[in-house]
């Protein structure tokens, strides 16, 4: 069941984020190390805003929507979801108003227009993805992860190509592209335009998501501080410098967690609402291994490669930082995807919202600090060493928690056999010569993928076999009856 779903899910999980990952490539090329530090604090600003307005009605959909279907309440959700839209739409444009006016970016009426219609487009498009992963409707999630990204890419690319090489460009590109996007969403999912608040639905929204939009806006330091400290210490075009290796291992681990999470957590929850909380933990150990598995060969390979792949892709003014930052963002964001969509979802099953507040303090009392001493003492890449100690201590103490209170299964068996796996690709990839050309890292990444699936696939032959016959078993019921 979960790897069925997640093979649903991976268009989207996997078409948005590669084009991000090569705006994120390509803009190195084009945009300068200032006008790249406007962008990257513009869309951290995004991040913050959406956690302030409205991360707790998304962590109460994704939480109880199953619920409302099951018990045929929708009617009452939606004028409900509907109002909060549009007062997080008002509240949205004040924010990142707000939020831009303390930047040292130069301002002007097309960079405020792009950002605030940017800031409420992204936002509105992030949420109802959420709802359509929430309500299963996966063409509905798809079009949500990729048409901002995919579009809003190629019409930043064309406007970057026509001169104009800003930051305002770019996210004028997004914000138009996503923005076309929301009335087909809306249509979609049904939402309606009918307004109104249901006073027991808020207020169980409220109580369930007002830790967690705490949570989200002290999780967001805990990623986005690194950006917020280097520009208040060395300035934006310092903020350029470390944002192209820190979002791209960030990124990247962004990207191989979600291939597997977008359908682990609303099966983890269905399973609560349907079994016990038992068997929602049971099925989140079994996400948990898959996303290790995941994770695990993606992080490895990026080190081995890194040097080759940033001096053949990166433009030469990010080069020598991006080399020294990259294998450290790619090791913080694989162990915090891991405790994010592994550890930290055993206290929402449980619906713990509280506890999760307190993990996200606990990881940005380690992380801020430690990036501020590291910024002094090392540099930039001393900044980046001082996040990833933060973040390692606090995935140590939150799987500690999750482990020993909760009860929350570790998979040791499947995750030997990852260990092992991941260590035989690298034992190759280090053993062979490799040519330092674009075609030779292609051949590279491509051998290496193919012998951990390999290695994988004679691990678990028993899984396979069984797997195999279940889905010959479902694809010919029809036939049988």
């Amino acid at each position: 069941m979960l790897l069925y779903h997640t093979l649903l899910y991976l268009p989207a999980q996997l078409l948005g984020p590669a084009f991000q990952l090569l705006a994120a490539v390509v803009w190195t090329h084009w945009l300068s190390p200032s006008e790249y530090g406007v962008l990257a604090l513009i869309i951290a600003a995004q991040e913050l805003v959406f956690s302030l307005c409205l991360s707790w009605w998304s962590q109460y959909t994704t939480r109880y929507y199953a619920a409302h279907q099951e018990e045929g309440s929708t009617a009452r959700f939606q004028p409900t979801e509907n109002s909060v839209l549009l007062g997080s739409v008002l509240l949205q444009t004040l924010v990142a108003s707000i939020a831009l006016a303390f930047s040292d970016a130069r301002l002007d009426l097309a960079l405020i227009g792009a950002t605030v219609l940017f800031t409420v487009s992204r936002s509105i498009a992030t949420y109802l993805g959420e709802r359509a992963r929430a309500s299963g409707r996966i063409a509905a999630y798809t079009l949500a992860q990729t048409t901002g990204p995919v579009i809003g890419c190629l019409i930043g690319f064309a406007a970057v190509l026509e001169g104009h090489a800003t930051a305002t460009a770019v996210l004028a590109g997004f914000a138009l592209a996503q923005t076309l996007t929301l009335p087909l969403l809306w249509r979609m999912l049904g939402l309606g335009a009918a307004l109104g608040l249901d006073r027991g639905i808020l207020s169980i929204a409220i109580r369930y998501g007002a830790p967690l939009l705490g949570a989200g806006v002290i999780s967001w330091a805990s990623v986005n501080g690194l950006r917020v400290v280097v520009d208040l210490f060395n300035g934006a075009a310092d903020v350029g410098l470390i944002s192209v290796g820190w979002n791209l291992g960030q990124r990247a681990a962004v990207v191989a967690a979600m291939l597997v999470t977008a359908a682990a957590y609303p099966l983890a929850v269905r399973r609560a609402v349907t079994h016990s909380r038992g068997a929602a933990l049971a099925q989140l150990a079994q996400a948990g291994a898959l996303l290790l598995g995941v994770l695990a060969p993606i992080a490895v390979g990026l080190l081995i490669v890194n040097r080759t792949a940033v001096e053949l892709l990166i433009g030469p003014e990010f080069q020598s930082i991006t080399i020294a930052i990259l294998p450290i963002a790619v090791l913080s964001g694989a162990i915090r995807n891991l405790r994010m969509h592994y550890a930290d979802q055993t206290f929402l099953l449980c619906e713990r919202s509280d506890i999760a507040l307190m993990v996200c303090a606990i990881e940005a009392v380690l992380v801020v600090p430690l990036c501020i001493i590291g910024l002094l003492v090392k540099g930039l890449v001393g900044a980046c060493l001082g996040c990833l100690a933060g973040h390692a201590l606090a995935a140590v103490i939150i799987f500690i928690l999750a482990v020993g209170r909760f009860r929350l299964p570790v998979p040791w068996a499947h995750f030997g056999r990852i260990a092992l796996a991941t260590l035989c690709m690298a034992g190759l990839l280090e053993g062979l010569p490799w040519t330092a050309t674009r075609l030779g890292l292609l051949a590279e990444v491509a051998i290496g993928g193919l012998a951990y699936a390999v290695v994988i696939a004679l691990l678990y032959w028993r899984e396979l076999r069984n797997l195999q016959a279940a889905w010959l078993a479902r694809s010919t019921a029809p036939a049988a009856n």
